[in-house]
């Protein structure tokens, strides 16, 4: 990894190449809202998110971004929240949880002492702590109200670490950071599974050691808020707020035997800031990410993005900025740190990222009590959906009539009403002989089924429909694809231009940016009451013939106004049920007639 001293008086520095603009897709999207000064976002290991507020709190967001109506803990009759930097700052479950019901959080007592305490979870209901449960494993004395730190995550080794402030005030004027006789400015490492309160494990760079206190893993630092772990790699992050002129990232790889001192008060950033009584520049670890304070004031650390559903961003460190709403990536790329700007957002004051179980990340802002999703809406989605016409099938697959027989349109059919479609797909010829006909393909994005009505809608496409039931692009082979990111949980849509829409009755199962969907397997794969498709053969099923105008309900104009003036026509007819080029008794008798006033059952 190359280090550097950059002793530039650039506006902004970093020790990585800069990337200015923001990259096209960057973008937050609202998650849930209503939280009192949110300062960490937490998971166990389940779909829920776990929101700590500064007076006490903490707060569950489940899957679909609703928000439980009872907290999961209150603690506000013991935290002391009186000043911005104190108050209920961490959380940590244990690595074995739920096996182990155990969570962890870091808090300010009623003296302004720092107490690191456990919890238990209640046995009977996951979504509730025992708010007498308390056992508290440390307190530490602040000399002042401010540079609390407060993180607390678990390593990958399996023990707890705890990130100090160096006790505050200004210039840390008691050297604090540099004392390793003294647990402030450090980062500490303890072993909560043995030991009473804890024990410390044995590798500590310390341990020992008359010249240093046991807790302590790493020195030097000023208040890290925010660090985490790279859940791929292993790697330490640590965000440390500088004093008055540079905010700074810190980096520790997997594997090291701790001990790492990270400069402050001996520097700020990469520059001096207070040398005297410090050692050899060699004995100090410099950042890898600084900013000067043209760009911001309060570094918020946050996570290595290790989701599935936004490759682009894979590998990167985010991390932002409290006071100008910047957010920032920083990565690896062949031994050279590059950052760039992922963007600047409105006021919310960016004070916790988070990460769920799966990788994906999230940031809260403390004014505004919101948490959003941090996605790169330029990122594709693949869709595998399969689905069956009633009329066209014939016990095994759909017949390709009005294909063979040259019928189907080089456009789309879907600009005109009902549909009204914007969206101008074309092809110079129809693309694979098993080709049915064109079908519309929307996507909604929702909490839930109910909730994914006609406002959710966030994609539509036209797309050819195979004789095997599959939904392909304009390629014929390959699943229709589309620019966009879920923020909830994804439904499809399927219209056909003269049988009954469709609409997925549960979310699409995913798998990174692929969803899949089969309509044809259940009556109940499409939402409404169970009636929304026909059982066409045993075991399969398929979407309702007969709305020849399209408008979602097979009633009395599909027959005396379509059907009466197309009987006896050949071609692409939209009374013609079975897509086999004529319009006939059949088209009326076999289906207009058996499904006289069913209707299409999208909300």
């Amino acid at each position: 990894m190359k280090t550097k001293l950059l002793l530039s008086s650039l506006v902004l520095l970093f020790l990585s190449t800069i990337k200015l603009n923001a990259q096209s897709g960057n973008d937050l999207v609202l998650w849930a809202s209503g939280f009192d000064h949110p300062v960490k976002i937490a998971h166990c290991g389940d779909n829920r998110l776990f929101v700590v507020e500064k007076d006490g709190i903490i707060n569950i967001i489940d899957s679909a971004g609703n928000i439980n109506p009872i907290p999961f803990l209150d603690i506000t009759s013991i935290v002391n929240s009186g000043t911005s930097e104190r108050g209920l700052l961490g959380l940590a479950f244990h690595p074995q949880y739920p096996d182990s019901n155990y969570f962890y959080v870091n808090y300010t007592g009623s003296t302004g002492s720092t107490h690191v305490s456990r919890f238990s979870v209640d046995l009977s209901n996951p979504d509730v702590a025992v708010d007498t449960s308390e056992k508290n494993l440390m307190e530490i004395s602040q000399p002042f109200a401010n540079h609390n730190g407060g993180d607390i995550h678990f390593g990958p080794d399996g023990y707890l670490y705890i990130g100090m402030g160096d006790g505050g005030s200004g210039g840390d004027p008691g050297n604090r950071a540099q004392d390793s006789l003294n647990l402030l400015g450090k980062m500490l490492r303890i072993d909560v599974d043995h030991g009473d309160p804890y024990a410390i494990p044995s590798d500590n760079p310390f341990v020992g050691n008359p010249d240093g206190l046991d807790e302590i893993w790493a020195t030097g630092l000023r208040n890290p808020w925010r660090y985490s772990f790279d859940r791929e790699t292993g790697d330490l992050w640590i965000a440390d707020v500088g004093q008055s002129q540079y905010e700074e990232v810190n980096f520790e790889p997997a594997g090291s035997a701790g001990g790492l001192n990270y400069g402050w008060r001996c520097y700020e950033g990469n520059v001096s800031y207070n040398t005297g009584d410090c050692g050899e520049i060699s004995l100090y670890t410099f950042p890898v990410g600084v900013y000067s304070h043209s760009f911001g004031c309060s570094v918020t650390g946050g996570f290595v993005y290790r989701g599935s559903m936004f490759p682009v961003l894979y590998g990167r460190y985010f991390y932002g900025d409290y006071c100008t709403d910047r957010i920032w990536t920083i990565h690896d790329d062949g031994g050279s740190w590059v950052t760039e700007d992922f963007g600047q957002f409105q006021t919310n004051r960016f004070s916790a990222f988070g990460e769920n179980a799966a990788g994906e990340l999230f940031v809260a802002g403390y004014t505004s009590g919101d948490v959003y999703r941090i996605v790169d809406s330029s990122s594709v989605i693949n869709l595998d959906v399969k689905v069956f016409l009633e009329g066209p099938f014939n016990s095994t697959e759909m017949a390709t009539l009005l294909n063979s027989g040259g019928d189907i349109p080089l456009n789309q059919p879907f600009n005109t009403d009902p549909w009204n479609y914007e969206g101008d797909e074309s092809v110079a010829s129809i693309p694979n002989e098993d080709v049915v006909d064109w079908v519309l393909i929307e996507l909604r994005d929702a909490k839930n089924a109910d909730a994914a009505d006609g406002a959710a809608r966030i994609a539509q496409k036209a797309a050819f429909l195979l004789k095997d039931g599959n939904v392909v692009g304009l390629d014929g082979v390959d699943a229709p694809q589309f620019n966009n990111f879920v923020n909830h949980q994804l439904f499809v849509v399927v219209m056909h231009r003269n049988h009954l829409g469709v609409m997925s009755a549960i979310p699409l199962l995913g798998s990174g940016n692929s969803y899949s969907y089969d309509f044809s397997s259940n009556g109940d794969k499409a939402y409404g009451d169970g009636t929304a498709q026909n059982e066409i053969v045993s075991g399969i099923w398929g979407m309702v013939a007969g709305d020849s105008d399209g408008n979602g309900i097979i009633e009395d104009p599909d027959k005396m106004v379509n059907w009466d003036t197309e009987a006896g026509m050949p071609g692409y007819l939209n009374s013609d049920f079975e897509l086999n080029r004529q319009v006939n008794n059949q088209d009326k008798n076999d289906f207009w007639v058996p499904n006289y006033l069913r209707s299409s059952q999208i909300p």
